[in-house]
């Protein structure tokens, strides 16, 4: 059985909202870089907290993005297409978001999202109490594993 190529002319085109991380490709990185500064650059007027501009420490965090993150997303809301029973289907996702309150708690929590599946990611930033000088992150991020991704990568694991 083979996909049936005729169905790609029924897709409309348009301009990628989301874009797929690897190795040989970093503009992804770009898009989150754009993104986390876009989502970050709120009225910083108030005393108390303030974002952290990513010139500060997006960088420490490059190399670590490049291994964890499967792809990145221009809005918060984005569509999948996925082929499934040798059919096109469209999937809508709108990112959540989380929050951590220190840079190991946001490690952490990629590293087990990503351990035998994939996220998406809109924005990252970080937030600084001036007063107490805590800080917290805000992640909007999607989970796009497939069954058969999380199955692939717990079989190789085990082998």
């Amino acid at each position: 059985m083979s996909f049936d190529v005729s169905l790609f002319s029924k897709m409309e085109k348009h301009d990628p909202q989301f874009y797929f991380n690897d190795s040989l490709d970093v503009s992804s990185l770009k898009i989150l870089y754009d993104n986390c500064i876009r989502m970050g650059s709120g009225d910083n007027s108030n005393v108390e907290m303030a974002t952290v501009h990513p010139d500060i420490w997006f960088g420490s965090y490059f190399e670590f993005f490049r291994k964890k993150v499967k792809m990145v997303v221009k809005g918060p809301t984005f569509q999948l297409i996925q082929v499934e029973g040798n059919q096109l289907v469209s999937k809508n996702h709108s990112c959540d978001m989380v929050s951590f309150n220190s840079d190991k708690e946001l490690e952490e929590f990629l590293d087990n999202q990503t351990e035998y599946g994939s996220i998406a990611i809109f924005c990252l930033v970080k937030w600084l109490n001036v007063k107490t000088l805590a800080v917290t992150w805000n992640l909007r991020y999607k989970d796009i594993s497939t069954k058969e991704e999380i199955r692939d990568r717990k079989i190789s694991t085990i082998l």
